[in-house]
C-alpha cells in the first residue's frame, strides 16, 4: 500500500533515457505485448519498467503507511535489429543474429545497472534516494521467431526496499525532492500536485492525532488510553 512505487518507476524511466543503447525508448508500465510493440516500433530496441510484487509491514503490525515496502522492480528489454553505433571512436556493428541479439541484451542490462548505480543525473540520484536497499538481481531470457517478428528479450527483476511514505508533510526527504522535480516537468506537473496533496495530508494535525493515526486505534480504544488535547479537553477524533 505504498505510494513510493510511483516515484520509483518514474525516476527509473527518466534515469535510463539516453543512458543505454535503447536511447529514449524507455517506457513506464506499457501493457502492450512485446511482439506487438516490436512491430509497432519497427523493431527498435526498448525497455519497459514495471513495479510488480510488493510486501511489508511496520514493526508492531499497526500502521499500514509507515513501513518501508519491499518491491520487485522489473525491466523488460527487447531487441530485434542489428546494432550500429560508435564506441570509443570506433564504429561497432552487432549482427541481426541470435548471438548479436544476446550480446545487445548483455550490454543493455549492464548499462541499466551502471546508470542507476553511478549516473550523477538528477533522476538517477532520486532513484538512489528512494531505494534504501536492493536484493539479488534475477535475469531470464525470452525470444520469439513467429512469422513477421523475430526478437530476443530479457526480463530483469531487482528486489528493492523503498523509503516509507511521508508522515504528514511533503517536505520530507526524498518526497520533497520528488515533488520538486515532478513539478519542473510539463508531463509530470499534475502528478506533482497529487503527491503534494497526498504528502501534506495531516500536516496540520496535532502530535496526539498523528500518534493516534500511526497506532491505527479505533476511537473507543484511543479514549480508553487517554488521548486528550493539550488543554485537557476531550479529543475529537479525525
Amino acid at each position: 500500500m505504498s505510494l513510493a512505487k510511483l516515484p520509483l518507476r518514474i525516476a527509473t524511466v527518466l534515469a535510463l533515457r539516453g543512458r543505454t543503447w535503447v536511447a529514449d525508448r524507455v517506457f513506464d508500465s506499457t501493457i502492450t505485448p512485446i511482439e506487438t510493440k516490436i512491430d509497432a516500433d519497427k523493431g527498435l530496441p526498448f525497455i519497459v519498467v514495471y513495479t510488480d510484487a510488493s510486501h511489508g509491514s511496520d514493526e508492531i503490525g499497526r500502521d499500514l503507511t509507515a513501513f518501508r515496502p519491499d518491491v520487485d522492480l522489473v525491466f523488460h528489454v527487447a531487441v530485434a535489429t542489428e546494432f550500429r553505433g560508435t564506441e570509443s571512436g570506433t564504429e561497432v556493428v552487432l549482427a541481426r543474429s541470435d548471438p548479436g541479439f544476446e550480446a545487445q541484451l548483455d550490454v543493455i542490462e549492464a548499462q541499466i545497472a551502471r546508470a542507476l548505480q553511478r549516473d550523477p543525473g538528477d533522476w538517477a540520484d532520486l532513484w538512489r534516494a528512494f531505494v534504501l536497499h536492493h536484493g539479488e538481481l534475477r535475469s531470464r531470457r525470452g525470444a520469439s521467431a513467429r512469422k513477421g517478428s523475430r526478437f530476443a528479450a530479457r526480463e530483469i527483476v531487482l528486489p528493492v526496499q523503498l523509503a516509507a511514505d511521508p508522515e504528514g508533510t511533503g517536505d520530507e526527504y526524498p518526497w520533497g525532492t520528488a515533488i520538486e522535480r515532478f513539478a519542473a516537468e510539463t508531463d509530470l506537473a499534475d502528478l506533482a500536485v497529487v503527491l503534494r496533496s497526498f504528502c501534506d495530508d495531516g500536516v496540520a494535525l496535532p502530535d496526539w492525532a498523528k500518534l493516534y493515526r500511526t497506532l491505527g486505534f479505533d476511537a473507543a480504544r484511543a479514549r480508553v488510553l487517554g488521548f486528550v488535547t493539550a488543554d485537557g479537553e476531550e479529543v475529537v477524533f479525525p
